[in-house]
């Protein structure tokens, strides 16, 4: 069966910043098993909701801790499959949590020699599971500079150990900033994540849907399904 997921037809130069830390591995989550599972799946659903192509939305990755890693930039990637199957064989290594440094590393790939385009949106997102404690002074000043380079911010906040408030600040404006209580809650506001960048770069998301729907409970949470790739559609049925 395949969830029904948000879709953009909006042009986007996108980069994923993907907090590493080990308390996103920790045992009462689920281990390693709760970054493969849940952050990574709804990095993938976010990149997934993009036509990706060198002419529409390219999408580069970061992962960050005390230091950031660049996964892969820009232009790496210039379909779908190879997109999200690299995001798919991430590691985490753990760390600490510097959001100063991710914002730093994220805005120098937003550049020509590594696939950022002219004229079009750039688009920031940011998911962490904690507050900075590394480079914590710098955070906002590396915000406010992000800002300064048209760089449109969207954060993530896992589990009551983030800083909303700050995350808020981050973000470009304060709608651009959701929350969830813990990982397994992430794919609730997938679709507002989707929908608010959408709109920033041009209109609204679609969905893709089923021809025939039907509707279930995954984790609480009320998703539409249907049973075969080729039952999909751009619009919804009624």
């Amino acid at each position: 069966m395949y969830v029904i997921d948000p879709v953009c037809r909006n042009k986007a130069d996108i980069v994923l910043a993907l907090d590493q830390s080990s308390s996103i591995v920790q045992s009462k989550w689920g281990g390693m098993a709760n970054w493969e599972r849940e952050v990574l799946n709804f990095a993938k659903r976010i990149a997934g909701a993009f036509a990706i192509d060198e002419t529409e939305t390219q999408v580069g990755v970061l992962k960050f801790n005390q230091t950031a890693e660049i996964v892969f930039h820009l232009d790496r990637y210039g379909d779908r499959e190879s997109l999200l199957n690299a995001i798919g064989k991430m590691k985490n290594w753990g760390g600490d949590t510097s959001i100063a440094i991710a914002l730093r590393t994220a805005r120098n790939m937003f550049s020509p020699s590594h696939g950022s385009r002219p004229h079009v949106h750039r688009i920031l997102i940011l998911v962490t599971d904690g507050t900075a404690n590394k480079e914590e002074s710098n955070t906002l000043p590396e915000a406010k500079r992000t800002k300064e380079a048209s760089i449109i911010i969207y954060t993530v906040g896992i589990t009551r150990e983030v800083d909303q408030d700050q995350l808020s600040k981050v973000a470009s404006k304060p709608e651009n900033f959701f929350y969830v209580a813990n990982f397994k809650e992430l794919n609730k506001v997938l679709r507002d994540v989707v929908d608010q960048s959408c709109k920033d770069i041009g209109r609204g998301m679609e969905l893709r849907c089923c021809c025939s729907l039907r509707l279930v409970q995954l984790l609480s949470v009320p998703l539409l399904y249907c049973t075969r790739e080729t039952d999909y559609k751009t619009t919804c049925l009624p």
